[in-house]
């Protein structure tokens, strides 16, 4: 030990600055793994965080009746919890310094307080919770307002209709300067966050209102009759989502009616396994930090530990020990390690306000700075024991090496060398692919790992934003075939008679597609839940639908389901399933899994379609009754959802007149309407794109640091391998190597490790792309089809080809112009 510490003072006084340089280099490479797996498992936990601050909503009840008694099922035993909340005449919103009407999102409104006290209680953000007694204060929720620069202690104007413009029911059809009711000026007093606010997966946000202005302005909301809406009703049960078929059951009996309840911690469950999703990414970034950490700084470990192990050989031939040797080589960059790891994870806790990233940063509750004791402890002990791995072991090859004084030999140069290849080439070769022996000696197998995973990286990043960007153009991946809806039916009622309008838009060319849709609920056995059906009614222009597998049904006793429905009720095609509705009961063959229109009481993923004879077979009514329609490039704008509508009114002069009355009395135009342009339904899942574009996110990152790890391999072995083989090259020119045949040299090696790295890169790159895709569109979910980036398979040659011959120009430069007789007289 006293000869270590001898040595230790002597190598710190002569190579003290590359110490601070391996240390900065630990600290730098250890604080980006750090990091990433810092944020990963932040990501992971936040949605189970947020549930355990939140106590979040266990189901909800949605009976869409008007006066719906919820006093006896408020009163069950096992609810902890309940709360209502209205459908009925939407308040209108503006700022109130600019008079800028904004767009109406906001959070249903409720008349008991029992929300966000016992029930989906927030985490507060920014500013204070609102008083519960005061009309006035609202709270926001996501993002809302920062596109028209609102934010906690901003001030809106919300203004109401009077009881009699609510009792028409046409208030969704007014703009805000037709509301004639009071306008309340409400002040945003705080940000939360709950997992109702995110609950859809996107960002977009909510204002939540007081229910202190519910209940003071009712008779705007519910009409002076206070039949204008309906309330239905949230639950927080005793043993959460395990109680809730129970609870089906019980509305049921109690109200003698088929109520669907929805299973919210389902939709949770969802929310965390997207953020379980984001985190795996992020720690594959992470994992290939490790990998470009070990790489990388690997390599300047190694070289000190052996350039010390070199110098100690004298020492050891005085009569120090091969323990004494190793301990003395290896104790300056074990320190310089600890140094590093101990900046390594400062620097992870203070970029920890970056975290978490994705879809996660939105339920994240305690954004800011946090120590993660779950990780930076681990990480900080790892990092040294790899410093001490790297030294330990670089020492002892070091010390081998001097020993046998033997390099291996390329198989692929010496086959070259064989077949009478040129020299420039076969000489590139071996700098490419044979390490050497002592000084000479090259870091060929990280230029080689580098280049492979560039283009690995590369590659499959291509090929996974290829299938998110044809997720994200097409709709139809998401089961949305069609471009239009007509509303023309509720509660078994129909506005307008659905025939003559099938029949007008059957003549229409621009028309590609349509489907007479009712849709009904049906309940599973069991009380497990319930069903969205819709009718398929292929007629003479059938609609497209999404098939993940088997096919849409054909006979009144088959049923094709959503993937979502398949996986909560555990079946799967070529099964049977038993539906109920009232007093009729049916069992069904299963034929396929689909994705479906999306509507009010069901996803794209949830649900069935059954066929019109079938669903006359377990229905006698139905609760929405729409058309689907599917339309020509050019109609699918506003212009041309007009010129649509007026080809339909113009096509059946009675639709006119009940036009005309199922409007009640509004003159807004597009009351007129029977055509609605699916934007205007906001069924396009944008949050699932959402979710998509940001899990694209961690990837490119991903790739773009591959890529810098295979620049910074390569780049250092091509300059390594011309400083270090100065001599070989010098001896070349000696016997009549050009100085252009010498930047050859360097050119071919480089374009050797290119070659290595798109032989294997390419293939793996689209496997890994390609089952990356099918993660996530297996869990988003969204159809799966095989990606294929034509453009990137085409450049990804000629780009990394083009790359290294830039590393190659400055090496190639030098080694051109090496003075023969100054390198062999050093030598």
């Amino acid at each position: 030990m006293s000869a270590a510490l001898i040595w230790l003072r002597l190598d710190v006084g002569r190579r003290w600055k590359s110490l601070v340089v391996l240390t900065l280099l630990v600290a730098f490479a250890g604080g980006v793994v750090l990091t990433a797996f810092a944020g990963a498992h932040r990501g992971d936990s936040a949605m189970p965080r947020l549930r355990d601050q939140t106590l979040p909503v266990d189901a909800l009840a949605v009976a869409n009746i008007p006066g719906f008694d919820w006093t006896p099922i408020d009163q069950l035993p096992y609810v902890v919890a309940s709360t209502h909340f209205v459908l009925a005449a939407t308040p209108k919103i503006q700022q109130a310094q600019k008079d800028k009407v904004l767009e109406d999102s906001i959070d249903f409104l409720r008349d008991d307080d029992t929300w966000m006290r016992t029930m989906e209680r927030p985490v507060v953000l920014d500013g204070r919770m609102l008083d519960f007694d005061d009309p006035s204060e609202a709270v926001i929720t996501g993002d809302w307002g920062e596109s028209d620069g609102l934010g906690v202690g901003s001030t809106i104007q919300v203004r109401l209709p009077t009881p009699d413009q609510a009792d028409t029911g046409a208030t969704d059809d007014m703009a805000y300067d037709d509301y004639a009711g009071p306008t309340i000026t409400v002040h945003i007093v705080g940000k939360v966050v709950t997992p109702w606010a995110v609950q859809d997966g996107g960002g977009g946000g909510a204002i939540t209102l007081s229910p202190a202005l519910f209940s003071t302005y009712r008779a705007n909301i519910m009409g002076a009759t206070g039949k204008a809406g309906w309330e239905n009703a949230g639950f927080r049960l005793e043993h959460g989502a395990a109680d809730i078929p129970r609870l089906r059951a019980d509305i049921e009996r109690i109200s003698g009616k088929s109520i669907d309840v929805w299973d919210y911690d389902a939709g949770y469950d969802h929310l965390e396994a997207i953020g379980r999703h984001e985190a795996g990414f992020l720690a594959a970034f992470g994992l290939a930090a490790v990998v470009a950490a070990v790489v990388l700084v690997g390599q300047a470990i190694g070289r000190y530990a052996a350039a010390a192990t070199t110098e100690l050989d004298t020492a050891r031939a005085l009569g120090m020990t091969p323990r004494q040797v190793l301990v003395a080589a290896t104790v300056n960059p074990i320190i310089a390690g600890g140094v590093g790891a101990l900046l390594a994870a400062l620097a992870a806790v203070a970029s920890s306000p970056w975290f978490p990233l994705g879809s996660a940063r939105a339920v994240e509750p305690e954004p800011g700075v946090r120590v993660d004791w779950a990780v930076l402890p681990v990480g900080f002990l790892a990092i040294i024991a790899l410093v001490v791995a790297g030294a330990v072991v670089s020492s002892a090859s070091a010390a081998r090496r001097s020993v046998a004084g033997k390099a291996r030999v390329s198989t692929t140069a010496a086959t070259a060398a064989n077949a009478d290849a040129p020299v420039p080439l076969v000489v590139g070769i071996r700098f490419a692919l044979e390490r050497g022996t002592g000084r000479s000696a090259v870091p060929v197998r990280p230029a080689l790992v580098g280049a492979l995973f560039g283009v690995l990286g590369v590659v499959a990043v291509g090929v996974l934003s290829h299938g998110i960007n044809d997720a994200a153009d097409h709709p139809e991946r998401f089961g949305q075939t069609y471009q239009a809806m007509g509303f023309v039916g509720y509660g078994g009622h129909d506005f307008l008679p659905s025939a003559p309008v099938v029949d007008a838009l059957d003549e229409l060319p621009e028309v590609t597609g349509v489907n007479d849709s009712r849709g009904q609920v049906a309940d599973l056995p069991h009380g497990q839940g319930s069903l969205q059906l819709w009718s398929w009614s292929p007629g003479t222009k059938p609609l497209g639908s999404t098939v993940l597998s088997g096919r849409m049904p054909e006979t009144a006793d088959e049923v094709a389901l959503g993937s979502g429905s398949l996986d909560y009720t555990g079946l799967h095609v070529g099964d049977t399933i038993s539906l109920t509705s009232g007093d009729r009961s049916r069992r069904l063959h299963i034929v396929g899994e689909v994705f479906l229109p999306t509507g009010p009481h069901n996803d794209y993923d949830e649900g069935g379609w059954i066929t019109d004879n079938g669903y006359d077979t377990l229905f006698t009514d139905y609760k929405f009754h729409v058309l689907h329609i599917a339309l020509a490039p050019s109609y699918q704008d506003d212009a041309g959802i007009a010129r649509l509508n007026s080809d339909i009114l113009a096509a059946e002069p009675k639709l006119q007149e009940l036009a005309t009355k199922a409007c009640r009395g509004s003159t807004d135009p597009t009351c007129m309407s029977v055509v609605t342009p699916l934007e205007d339904l906001d069924v396009r899942h944008n949050g699932t794109v959402q979710v998509l574009e940001e899990v694209r996110r961690l990837p490119v990152a991903l790739a773009a640091f591959l890529v810098l790890l295979a620049i910074g391999a390569i780049g250092h072995a091509l300059a390594t391998a011309v400083r270090r083989r100065a001599v070989d090259l010098a001896v070349l020119r000696a016997l009549g190597l050009t100085p252009a045949q010498s930047r050859l040299v360097v050119v071919v090696q480089a374009c050797v490790l290119a070659l290595f790295g798109l032989a294997f890169g390419v293939p793996i790159g689209v496997a890994l792309g390609r089952t990356a895709w099918r993660w996530v569109a297996g869990f988003t979910p969204v159809q799966y089809l095989p990606p294929t980036p034509v453009l990137v398979l085409l450049l990804v040659a000629p780009a990394a080809l083009l790359v290294v011959n830039v590393l190659a120009a400055l090496p190639a430069r030098r080694a051109g112009r090496a003075r023969l007789a100054a390198v062999l007289r050093a030598e």
